[in-house]
């Protein structure tokens, strides 16, 4: 019997960085998307964000792949959104997405993050988050990363 271990955090915004999830429909949103990793053999640790992005912590399961997920998430709760008309304003989803493993002793403290972030954003906006997530990695922000 394989043993995995597979977190990631993944961070994709609203297209255009529209501020189009509001408050009232996040819950619905969130639980949405909570059924879709469920529904991939995963397990959702945490989901949050604000107006204009989403941030989910999962375990991925090993027979999907990151990309597969990332897509099937952004598609399907499209469908819902527009079928429900919880965002009226929402267009869409960024093309683009951040992932990052997590370690497992880092689990919780990405959890809290992801669980604080009404507060976080009060202070740092979603380029200038993305752009610390990535000078951590070693990666460069590309303007047309923010589509």
């Amino acid at each position: 019997m394989s043993k995995t271990r597979n977190y990631l955090h993944i961070v994709f915004g609203t297209k255009y960085r529209q501020r189009t999830i509001t408050l009232t429909g996040r819950e619905k949103l969130y639980s949405y998307i909570s059924g879709i990793i469920k529904n991939k053999k995963s397990t959702l640790i945490s989901i949050n964000g604000i107006e204009d992005h989403v941030h989910i912590l999962l375990n991925l399961h090993p027979t999907i792949a990151l990309a597969d997920m990332v897509r099937d998430i952004k598609s399907e709760a499209t469908k819902m959104i527009i079928e429900t008309k919880c965002f009226p304003m929402y267009e869409g989803w960024a093309s683009e997405y951040f992932a990052s493993s997590v370690s497992p002793s880092h689990v919780e403290s990405v959890k809290a993050y992801i669980d604080n972030q009404e507060e976080h954003h009060k202070s740092k906006g979603y380029e200038e988050e993305v752009k610390g997530f990535l000078q951590k990695m070693g990666m460069t922000l590309y303007t047309d990363d923010l589509d």
